[in-house]
């Protein structure tokens, strides 16, 4: 069996792992911000920070193409112009930190992005939501880490390998926008599952 196939069979065994009704509530916690008209907050590095862009995007410009109401979602990690003087004000592992309590309020939610739940810069962000009193979910692929024990909705990704975690957060932060995206609809878009 070749690598790419070994690869593609571990990632579906470990999709198989995720707790759906976890990533459920994490879907309920983003409906809740959004009938508050609250901010959803997104932080990730590398890989990590491609997905919670990829996040932001979905709940904002997918949810209103597809005229479901939008959110209000922004990706701290984006903005390479404010994440830089971040850095250079309050170092990287406050950067993060630093962007969320200048920007953030009660009520609003973060929804953070870690293989290892290790990351201080992202682990800074997670404590600084909670002072703040936003809830936290968190799509972690480190089972007991830091993230996933300081997060109020942990999403265990089922593995600590970076390249399947992210496929599987990947997987799973799908699954969350386009839950508003197809919002009423009682089964899958034709197209979902293709016929071979």
């Amino acid at each position: 069996m070749s690598f790419a196939a070994k690869y593609i069979n571990a990632w579906l065994r470990v999709a198989e792992t995720v707790d759906v009704t976890a990533v459920e509530r994490a879907v309920e916690v983003l409906a809740e911000a959004r009938e508050r008209d609250a901010t959803v907050w997104t932080v990730g590095n590398g890989g990590c920070g491609a997905l919670a862009s990829h996040l932001a995007i979905g709940l904002t410009l997918n949810t209103r193409r597809s005229g479901g109401r939008p959110f209000r979602a922004v990706c701290l990690s984006a903005d390479a112009a404010a994440l830089s003087a971040a850095v250079n004000d309050f170092g990287s592992r406050e950067a993060l930190r630093a962007l969320l309590e200048c920007n953030g309020r009660a009520g609003d939610v973060l929804c953070a992005f870690t293989v290892s739940g290790e990351s201080a810069n992202v682990n800074q962000a997670i404590a600084a939501a909670g002072a703040a009193g936003m809830p936290v979910v968190a799509l972690v692929g480190t089972p007991g880490s830091t993230a996933a024990r300081l997060a109020d909705h942990p999403v265990l990704l089922g593995s600590a390998e970076p390249g399947i975690a992210e496929d599987v957060a990947s997987a799973v932060m799908h699954a969350m926008y386009c839950s508003f995206m197809y919002e009423g609809s009682s089964s899958l878009p034709e197209g979902f599952i293709s016929a071979h």
